[in-house]
C-alpha cells in the first residue's frame, strides 16, 4: 500500500512549540542582571573618556579635570565649580543612563574629581601630589568593572577587586 503524502509546510502544534521556546529564551534574556555588552561599552567609554582627558593636559600643556556623579564624568578645561558640579561647558560628557538605567559610578577619587597634569600624571583636583585610585562600575548595585590610575599616568580596565 503506498503511503499518503503530507501537505509540506508546519502544522499549528509545530508552530506553538516553537514559539514557548522562544518566548523561554526571551523571558531568561531578559532576566540577565546586566548586559555584559552594555557593560564593557560603558567601561570602555569611561576609559577611553579618561585617556582623552591626559591626552588633553599633555597636549594643551595645562590640567585638565574629569569628575563624574552617579551616573555620568566628564571632562572640564577649569577646575571651576560650575562644571565640576554639573558638567556645563564640558569637553566630552559619558552619561551612563544610556544604558538603561541600569549603570552607575563610584570612586576613591576625593570630592569626585581627578585633575591630569600637563606631565601627563593624575593628582586630586585641590592639589598637585600624584594620585592613585579607582573608578568602580556598577549594574544593578554589583560592581562589575573597575578603572585603575596609578600614580604614574597608566589607566587599566580591571575585574571587581582587581585595582587593590
Amino acid at each position: 500500500m503506498p503511503r499518503e503524502k503530507r501537505p509540506a509546510g508546519f502544522t499549528l502544534v509545530e508552530m506553538l512549540v516553537v514559539l514557548a521556546v522562544l518566548g523561554v529564551l526571551f523571558a531568561l534574556y531578559s532576566w540577565v542582571p546586566w548586559r555584559p555588552v552594555a557593560v564593557s561599552r560603558a567601561a570602555y567609554d569611561l576609559r577611553d573618556a579618561l585617556i582623552e582627558a591626559k591626552q588633553e593636559a599633555i597636549r594643551r600643556n595645562r590640567s585638565v579635570w574629569v569628575a563624574h556623579s552617579d551616573t555620568a564624568a566628564w571632562i572640564c578645561l577649569s577646575n571651576d565649580a560650575v562644571c565640576r558640579d554639573h558638567a556645563e561647558g564640558a569637553l566630552r560628557r559619558v552619561d551612563l543612563t544610556a544604558y538603561r538605567g541600569e549603570l552607575s559610578l563610584s570612586s576613591t577619587l576625593p570630592g569626585r574629581c581627578l585633575r591630569w597634569r600637563p606631565e601627563g600624571f593624575p593628582s586630586r583636583c585641590d592639589d598637585v601630589q600624584p594620585l592613585s585610585a579607582k573608578i568602580a562600575l556598577h549594574a544593578r548595585g554589583q560592581a562589575v568593572a573597575e578603572l585603575c590610575i596609578s600614580p604614574g599616568g597608566s589607566i587599566r580596565l580591571a575585574k571587581p577587586g582587581g585595582c587593590e
